[in-house]
């Protein structure tokens, strides 16, 4: 046995240094020809940088030629070039080409060159005057067929802003100028860098045409001087702002503003009228408008007589195409034939569809063959929804979805076929301007304002005013699993939405929900084993009067080092308005009677959800995507336990994915019936503590095939209160000493030991509209004592039960 397993290995050997020995490339090139195999960047080490990280990052980017990439990690693409004949010219030979193939990477003494210029020109760009970049090639391999660059770039020092001055022959012009300079982007002490003279220039820019020059524009500023003293390396910036004649020396004011509700340019002038309405002209076939005249007109801030803002001029354009009526919005400007001060305004509106279909579908795989023995699910959903724009002219929009998803087991083995099925009908009305709901925001705006220069404490009130839509929203979810139980939930809900760029947030001040649960006939085991899961899934009434909910995200873009971040919010709350009256009414009545309507009670919950990425893109085909997922959910008042719905569940597709949807915790507790294969159960796990990180390295294989790997840490723990039926599932921060707790698996250790570890690979194919992604996740930690013992999963069984999750789109 062993002498055949020592002939195994040398065979697999031999086979791999054959393959390898194979896709050699160096053996097509020519005599004087040399492969680039890395570029490697020595950034002046001697002496202090500022932001050092950040600018290797930013020369890394200047690389005129760079190596091949490799197919599966150590196939050179260029070998698919060299085995490829210019002369095929089949289908197969032309499917290489495109998605195998690179042209080899030949080593350039003039690109090398080229880069090296192009450091010591971006050093200088960046204040660093002195800096000098230059290269050296190293050749390397068994014959000295590939390259090794080393660019050595040398900044020397940096220079300083001593002084700025900001001047414009033009009275007018330089009087805006010094009235904003304590505005200007140029600090004194602060680092030269001709990026910031960009940005200078648009700050300028746009100050000027908020203050009438709507033709004034970055390129009519002249060039920057700088007088650099050497003795500190410092400099004074010298920026004249001379516009040449014409209309970018002039200011304006608002002349005729003319609306085009219904614009089609196939449409004859001659046909169109004008109807003068508060000022505006609003010129139409008809005068039976679509959409009210007055809905228009809030939307639109160029008041006739008033000093043109380009500020307002965004605005304007900004809130027209927020309507959600029209197609496009066009503002065009054109100056007064007889009045050369007055800039006239044709604001164009194409309406967009009033009805409008869309449908979405959804295909997701759980693999529960583990632990429930219900086998691998395939879950299927279906939304069609329908757009009603301008309900009621006035740029109302109603939208109505209809979802409908069932899971199956497709295992003709398994008695049970149907798993899951999932209803929702949603309805949401949406409104183009603001309510404040009772007033609140008006009252609470001057305490939440920020303290911006140049903004009133009121600003926030009107900031929403301007900006915000409200929102009516109704919904009805039907819930059945396994004959396991079945619920509808039936929601109501009034709030506002606001959208800004790269943020948006959402605030619902009423919500009503009304929980119906049925158990059936197959939980009768976990019920009777499980009173806290029989307790907190019970007939509830979820109902807030002032706050209900507020979601926050915000999402920036790439930075210059491919780093971008993302972050999301959400606050819930459940229930304080009527414990509070119902605690007063009691406090006063001498009595201790808890509010219920025909015996259903309102549930008393605060809830936390906080959820923050980062991608970081390493090149065009790789990145890193990191997450941390921490949620709280605590009850108060009259309720004893968090509803079953509310609180939080881990495991999945979309979370650790060494573990199904809900198999994971709370804590350290083992759910026994999961663990029997017969069971025709599914995973029912959750808690009141959420706390998961997640690691993901991507990267493009060939063609639209993408892979991952993976890395999932945490976990949920259930109440801080013991469970005595759930053992193990408390959150707590050290051992239990009760000298009746069971021994072993985890089950009383503190919440910082009972953390699961999943790592995985996984494959993506992405097609731009959509991405199908498979994963496979291991067990390699589990978050109690598996054997008595031990937390980790020997690796001899780290493929014994794998979990397979199978979406549409990445998981976070």
């Amino acid at each position: 046995m062993i002498l055949f397993r020592n002939i195994g290995k040398n065979l697999f050997f031999l086979l791999l240094f054959s393959l390898l020995y194979g896709c050699n490339t160096t053996k097509f090139l020519e005599v004087d020809q040399v492969l680039l195999k890395k570029n490697v960047l020595h950034l002046d080490q001697k002496n202090q940088i500022e932001n050092r990280r950040s600018l290797s990052y930013e020369l890394g980017t200047l690389y005129k030629q760079k190596p091949n990439h490799n197919l599966f990690f150590f196939i050179p693409r260029e070998w698919f070039f060299f085995k490829t004949s210019e002369q095929d010219t089949s289908k197969l030979a032309k499917w290489k080409k495109r998605f195998l193939a690179e042209p080899p990477a030949i080593f350039s003494e003039d690109l090398a060159a080229s880069t090296a210029l192009e450091m010591q020109n971006y050093l200088q760009y960046k204040g660093y005057y002195d800096a000098k970049a230059y290269y050296d090639e190293t050749q390397v391999g068994r014959k000295k067929k590939k390259a090794v660059v080393h660019y050595y770039a040398e900044p020397n020092n940096r220079y300083t802003i001593d002084s700025v001055f900001l001047t414009s022959f033009d009275p007018a012009t330089d009087s805006i100028l010094q009235e904003s300079a304590d505005q200007t982007l140029f600090k004194r002490g602060q680092g030269l860098d001709g990026k910031l003279y960009e940005l200078e220039k648009d700050r300028i820019s746009t100050t000027l045409r908020n203050h009438g020059y709507a033709f004034f524009y970055p390129n009519n500023i002249q060039q920057m001087e700088v007088d650099t003293l050497r003795n500190n390396h410092s400099a004074k910036l010298y920026l004249d702002v001379q516009a040449p004649p014409g209309n970018s020396r002039r200011q304006f004011f608002v002349g005729d503003v003319v609306v085009l509700p219904n614009f089609n340019p196939a449409i004859d002038t001659a046909q169109l009228r004008d109807t003068l309405i508060e000022g505006m002209i609003f010129r139409d076939t008809t005068f039976a408008f679509s959409i009210r005249p007055e809905v228009i007109q809030n939307a639109i801030h160029l008041q006739k007589g008033a000093l043109y803002q380009d500020a307002l001029y965004e605005l304007t354009t900004k809130q027209l195409g927020a309507l959600g009526v029209f197609r496009f919005v066009r503002i065009r400007q054109e100056v007064d034939s007889v009045f050369p001060n007055k800039l006239n305004f044709r604001i164009e509106l194409t309406p967009t569809k009033r009805f409008e279909m869309g449908l979405d579908f959804d295909v997701n795989y759980t693999n529960r063959s583990n632990g429930a023995g219900i086998g691998n699910l395939i879950g299927i959903s279906l939304s069609p929804s329908v757009r009603h724009r301008n309900l009621f002219q006035g740029a109302e929009t109603l939208i109505s979805k209809l979802s409908a998803g069932v899971e199956i087991n497709p295992n003709p083995e398994r008695r049970q076929f149907w798993n899951t099925i999932d209803l929702r009908f949603q309805t949401d009305l949406f409104w183009p301007r603001f309510g404040d709901y009772l007033g609140i925001w008006k009252v609470a705006s001057p305490l939440i304002a920020p303290k911006t220069p140049g903004k009133t404490r009121e600003s926030a009130y009107r900031f929403l005013s301007g900006n915000a839509s409200t929102r009516l929203s109704g919904s009805w979810n039907y819930v059945s699993l396994l004959n396991f139980y079945n619920y509808s939930l039936i929601n109501m809900g009034f709030g506002f939405d606001l959208q800004q760029p790269n943020k948006r947030f959402s605030v619902n001040h009423l919500g009503i929900d009304y929980l119906l649960p049925e158990f059936q006939e197959a939980s009768d085991t976990i019920i009777n084993e499980n009173p806290f899961f029989r307790n907190s899934f019970s007939r509830q009434l979820f109902v807030s009067l002032l706050f209900r909910d507020l979601n926050l995200v915000t999402a920036n873009r790439p930075s210059r080092l491919g780093v971008s971040h993302y972050f999301a919010l959400s606050a819930e709350t459940s229930g304080f308005e009527l414990w509070a009256g119902n605690a007063i009414y009691n406090g006063l009545a001498g009595a201790k009677d808890t509010l219920k309507i025909s015996g259903v009670p309102f549930s008393q919950l605060i809830r936390l959800d906080a959820d923050y990425r980062v991608y970081r893109q390493l090149a065009p085909k790789r990145s890193v995507a990191f997450r941390l997922n921490l949620g709280i959910v605590r009850p108060f008042g009259f309720s004893s336990e968090v509803h079953y719905v509310k609180q939080f569940a881990s495991g999945g597709p979309n979370s650790i994915r060494g573990w199904a949807a809900r198999e994971l915790g709370p804590g350290g507790h083992i759910d026994s019936l999961s663990l029997t294969y017969t069971n025709p159960l599914f995973f029912y796990q959750t808690g009141d503590f959420k706390m998961e990180f997640n690691l993901e390295y991507r990267f493009n294989i060939f063609w639209a095939l993408n892979g991952a790997l993976f890395f999932g840490w945490g976990g949920i723990s259930g109440p801080s209160k013991k469970d005595p039926t759930r053992p193990g599932s408390q959150f707590r921060f050290s051992e239990d000493t009760d000298p009746e707790a069971p021994q072993g698996r985890g089950l009383y250790d503190p919440f910082y030991r009972q953390i699961a570890l999943s790592p995985g690979i996984g494959a993506r194919l992405d097609f731009n509209y959509f991405i199908f992604r498979i994963d496979l996740g291991v067990k390699l930690r589990y978050p109690y004592r598996w054997d008595g013992k031990s937390f980790w999963n020997p690796p001899n069984k780290w493929l014994d039960n794998p979990n397979i999750n199978l979406g549409l789109g990445l998981p976070f």
